[in-house]
């Protein structure tokens, strides 16, 4: 009877344990460019009502060092908590995603606006979303800066999207408000209401609910966005707009202050000889930065393009404005371009791409690019001296079982007056600046190495 008892027992714990593993995907990879090494772990759980996702890495770029143990303990590797959520399904309709999450636009373009697709280190967040045949909603809260070592304000920003859709379009508006100096403000997440809505009843009415300006002179933007899909086509269009002059038409004889805003369109095209994509995007200058200098309100995940930790090492680091940027990856005052082509031959998945992109003068971090102020009217590429990219790559991803599959990439750039981040004259303040006759080519080849193990 024991014997039974004890075989019925670890059955029973098989089958749970099997359809746990059902559930349960685990997906390692391994990158090297010969330079620099990534070791990702990627692991998943998904039934019905919960998923939760776990991604971490270990790498030797030295891009963020953990001094103390790295050395000794970790071969030259650190590690990056990259992405770690749980995701409830309330009802059919209806979820809630807590945890570290890489924020995500509603466009899926390289030149997405709100949200950088290049984006690959979450941050905590809250994100409710409602989705039905025709209409959704979602209201997310995402903390920026909070008990910061290297002196940043405590910083965070509220996201909320809603639209309607059917089965080839969809049509949305996008709203996105940065708050300092606190964490989490319940009003812009819990109010269905655009913010710039909220935040002007919060402080301007002789009202007993009124608020100090200073605390809630928040930064708000917003945004529209379509997309059309067919069997055979894809389209799509996004504007963001963080100020618009509309004394051109009210008062043309009146100061005229520039339009800050940035566009992205694109188009995927499925044929028989592959998929080939269109894709242009561009920022007038002004945009994403800081407007008052006591103002961490700039668009961007951190409120400064270098940093150090004095305490471990002393050397200033320089963060990438391409990484910094919470938007669109190439900041403002730029104009990019995008082709890319794909084709799937046998147990091969082929990519081609070409870019260019003209980049002027960045400056997030110091208003009005470090003059007193603006200069009238809208700008775009203006300056003498502009930095011009172009980049070009080709990858295929070869599969060789239904396990592993490997994939070779090779990648070159060349940049004309490649932009660095310098000092102005006379202040304490730096900028992103293209710098005359600085011209770099680059070169790399790259090989990934993937795992489907559950």
């Amino acid at each position: 009877m024991k014997k039974i008892l004890t075989f019925l027992i670890l059955l029973s714990s098989l089958t749970i344990f099997s359809n746990i593993f059902e559930n349960i995907s685990f997906d390692p990879f391994f990158q090297t460019n010969f330079k620099n090494n990534t070791i990702n772990i990627d692991l998943n759980y998904s039934d019905t009502l919960f998923k939760t996702k776990l991604n971490f890495s270990l790498q030797n770029d030295e891009k963020f060092e953990f001094v103390p143990w790295q050395d000794k303990g970790m071969f030259g590797y650190y590690y990056l908590l990259n992405e770690g959520y749980v995701d409830i399904a309330l009802n059919e309709k209806t979820s809630l995603k807590i945890g570290q999450i890489i924020p995500k636009d509603e466009i899926e373009s390289k030149y997405s606006l709100f949200f950088n697709s290049q984006t690959y280190i979450g941050k905590n967040s809250v994100n409710f979303k409602y989705e039905s045949r025709n209409f959704f909603y979602k209201s997310n809260w995402i903390l920026l800066n909070i008990y910061s070592d290297l002196e940043f304000k405590d910083r965070a920003m509220n996201y909320k999207t809603f639209g309607i859709k059917n089965e080839n379009l969809e049509i949305g508006y996008q709203d996105v408000i940065l708050y300092k100096d606190r964490v989490f403000d319940p009003y812009y997440f819990l109010s269905p209401f655009p913010s710039t809505m909220i935040q002007e009843i919060r402080y301007t009415y002789s009202a007993p609910w009124v608020e100090k300006k200073e605390i809630v002179d928040d930064s708000a933007v917003v945004g529209i966005y379509g997309k059309y899909k067919s069997k055979n086509s894809e389209y799509f269009a996004q504007l963001f707009v963080d100020d618009l002059n509309f004394n051109r038409f009210i008062n043309p004889d009146a100061s005229q202050n520039p339009d800050k805003i940035a566009w992205s369109i694109g188009t995927k095209q499925y044929t028989k000889f592959g998929t080939f994509g269109l894709y242009n995007a561009g920022s007038t200058r002004y945009t994403f930065q800081r407007t008052n200098q006591n103002s961490q309100y700039e668009y961007t995940y951190y409120p400064s393009s270098e940093y150090n930790n004095p305490r471990y090492d002393p050397e200033i680091k320089i963060l990438d404005y391409k990484e910094n940027y919470i938007g669109y990856l190439y900041g403002e005052d730029s104009l990019s371009f995008f082709i890319d082509y794909s084709k799937k031959y046998k147990n091969t998945d082929n990519y081609i791409s070409i870019e260019y992109v003209i980049s002027d003068e960045k400056s997030p971090h110091v208003k009005w690019n470090g003059e007193e102020t603006f200069e009238e009217g809208t700008h775009l590429l203006e300056n003498e001296v502009l930095e011009h990219f172009i980049e070009g790559k080709i990858k295929s991803t070869i599969k060789i079982n239904d396990f592993f599959q490997i994939t070779p990439e090779v990648k070159i750039n060349h940049y004309q007056n490649k932009i660095e981040l310098v000092s102005i004259e006379n202040t304490d303040y730096k900028i992103w600046k293209p710098i005359k006759n600085n011209n770099k080519t680059n070169f790399e080849i790259s090989l990934k190495i993937e795992a489907d193990i559950l």
